[in-house]
């Protein structure tokens, strides 16, 4: 089992994400925590690999965690304890699914791929220069 806690995994995400040299605030914590604009977050198990830190090693987890725009320090405060949550990470089934919009406009995707899961970084993608596409 490769035990991951789904908070820590997600604020490491957000650091990946975004270069330090755009981080507001001069505190690593505070500055990551306005980078994310809005986020919703799921996990919907009844398999025993999960595991709810906050009140034991041998309760399934069900996570449902949502910030919307605007979000208090008190709904921050909810959203971090719903997700300090750990999880069996390593291969097999995915036990995260969400979105997380970042303030950069870019977004965290959950995904999944050969029995792995992580956050994939998103951004839309360039306008291309329109004369390139024109025939000469």
């Amino acid at each position: 089992m490769d035990i991951t806690n789904a908070f820590s995994e997600l604020m490491s995400s957000v650091s990946e994400a975004v270069p330090y040299d755009q981080r507001p605030g001069t505190c690593a914590h505070s500055g990551l925590r306005q980078l994310i604009k809005a986020a919703r977050i799921r996990m919907l198990s009844s398999d025993w690999t999960l595991y709810c830190s906050q009140y034991s090693n041998e309760s399934p987890a069900k996570v449902d965690a949502t910030l919307y725009e605007g979000y208090t320090p008190d709904e921050w405060r909810e959203f971090s304890r719903a997700l300090n949550v750990d999880y069996d990470s390593g291969y097999g089934t995915q036990y995260l699914f969400g979105t997380v919009w970042l303030a950069d406009g870019s977004w965290l995707e959950r995904k999944e791929y050969d029995g792995a899961e992580a956050w994939e970084h998103k951004k839309l993608p360039q306008i291309p220069q329109w004369n390139l596409w024109e025939e000469e």
